[in-house]
């Protein structure tokens, strides 16, 4: 989209809707991505200053942070997915 380009037929058939404040999560969520150490999990210290950063308050703050954990740790995660895709053997 940010090229100007149409969107593959691929990517409108799987990619899901995402309700409403969601996106500011999955944004947030690559963003972060990139501050990983050698391909680990995003550090607890990088997550919570992008939430202070974004003007989430103390409950808010929170949830911010178990969210992206969720994404990134949990046990259908990002870094479990990518585990699975490592060959095995």
């Amino acid at each position: 989209m940010e090229k100007g380009r149409e969107l593959p037929e691929w990517f409108l058939e799987e990619t899901p809707e995402l309700a409403p404040g969601e996106e500011f999560y999955m944004r947030a969520f690559w963003r972060l991505s990139t501050m990983r150490n050698f391909g680990g999990p995003i550090p607890h210290d990088k997550i919570q200053e992008y939430g202070e950063k974004a003007g989430l308050e103390e409950d808010n703050l929170e949830t911010f942070l178990g969210v992206i954990e969720l994404l990134d740790r949990g046990p259908e995660g990002y870094l479990a997915w990518q585990e699975s895709q490592r060959p095995k053997g």
